[in-house]
């Protein structure tokens, strides 16, 4: 059965997937989330495992950035 953050969690990982970008803040989020009840579930486990999984191989073109850079790019394209 998946839990309620679990739910939550999933939503927020398939936002940076699509975004193909996750700054250390968003990072940062998503782990609080995770801990949130105090209980890393299967389900979440597994979540943070593939998300962790795509950010060391480049998967789906997923890149971790720090704010700044994030801020800086943006800034870029306008």
């Amino acid at each position: 059965m998946l839990s309620k953050s679990g739910k939550k969690l999933e939503e927020i990982i398939k936002k940076a997937i699509e975004d193909h970008v996750i700054t250390t803040s968003e990072y940062e989020e998503i782990i609080a989330m995770a801990n949130e009840d105090g209980v890393i579930d299967a389900h979440e486990r597994v979540l943070l495992q593939q998300l962790n999984d795509m950010i060391a191989t480049g998967q789906k073109g997923i890149s971790l950035l720090f704010d700044k850079q994030r801020e800086a790019i943006a800034k870029f394209s306008e």
